[in-house]
């Protein structure tokens, strides 16, 4: 039933747009299509035994993004990949987004397809690094396929909700949902996965104070342990077979307009894991092209990965 209410909400919204430019004998046509991507290659090396040095380029990414007037209502989407080209022998291009949304200024907007997690972003706060840190954090899969996303924003309360609905083996009317909400910097979010009868708990928050940017999350994945919020909540080492926690925090410093520098800490609560210490400096060389380096530091195996290397934005 909710299935089908909310395929019929979005046939309705796409209906009335079309009805409404139709009256109109010469209806506003006001479209953009903008291309963008990232090319990021960098050398990663680690003190680990028996691990080289390696040339990467990943995270790199491309796509279309579309946005235009329908009478009293903005339609919008995009059409990216993913490109982890390595020149190993298995280069992957694979799909990142593809969606389409219609909306309204002051009612939100409603999309349809392959779309980013809300938890990334709501409350995954602390992911600033390129190509680091960011070891702690308990989230859903970066991209949500097949689902229904709305989002809006009303006096600066920023909220959504996500709806993944797949024809699968599984009956349930919903796969994953989440719901997230945030206001001045803090973010919080819950999903569930009904597959797999996971549920995920987090809380994020940012903040840039002149040339400092202050950075944290704390986390949970619940699989199936039925506890209550409080149980959950609790950091607690002796009991991480169906509940991890994670924490992470997060710093920069801008030294000059040009150059930055970043620390971090992130750990969950397992009993095997001390946590990873990051830092990183990035030099903005021009408008669209940054160097950058990161170091992680595993306080378990009490190894470092290091990367240098250059991200070009277009």
């Amino acid at each position: 039933m909710l299935k089908t209410s909310m395929v019929t909400a979005v046939i309705l919204a796409v209906s009335t747009g079309f009805a409404y430019a139709e009256t109109k004998k010469e209806p506003t046509a006001n479209w953009s299509v903008t291309p963008f991507g990232e090319v990021r290659a960098f050398v990663e090396g680690s003190s680990a035994d028996n691990v080289d040095l390696e040339a990467k380029s990943t995270d790199s990414k491309a796509g279309l993004k579309a946005k235009g007037d329908l009478g009293p209502l903005f339609v919008f989407g995009e059409l990216s990949v993913d490109a982890d080209i390595n020149g190993d022998g298995n280069d992957d291009i694979t799909s990142r987004f593809g969606y389409v949304g219609v909306g309204k200024d002051g009612l939100g907007a409603i999309s349809i397809g392959k779309q980013m997690s809300l938890q990334d972003k709501y409350i995954d706060k602390a992911d600033i690094f390129m190509n680091g840190g960011n070891a702690g954090v308990q989230k859903m899969d970066f991209k949500q396929k097949n689902s229904v996303v709305y989002e809006n924003s009303i006096k600066g309360i920023k909220f959504g909700a996500l709806a993944a609905m797949t024809d699968d083996a599984g009956d349930n009317t919903l796969d994953r949902y989440q719901v997230a909400a945030e206001v001045a910097g803090v973010g919080v979010a819950i999903g569930k996965d009904n597959i797999a009868d996971t549920r995920w708990l987090g809380v994020g928050a940012s903040y840039k104070i002149q040339k400092i940017g202050l950075y944290g999350s704390y986390t949970i994945k619940d699989a199936g342990s039925d506890n209550s919020i409080s149980d959950l909540i609790i950091w607690n080492s002796n009991d991480t077979t169906s509940v991890t926690r994670g924490m992470e925090v997060a710093a920069s410093y801008d030294l000059t307009k040009q150059l930055t520098v970043k620390a971090g800490y992130s750990d969950t609560d397992a009993s095997a894991d001390d946590g990873t210490v990051a830092a990183g400096v990035e030099y903005a060389a021009f408008k669209n092209l940054v160097a950058f380096s990161t170091v992680d530091y595993d306080v378990d195996a009490s190894d470092y990965t290091a990367r240098a290397g250059m991200s070009l934005k277009f």
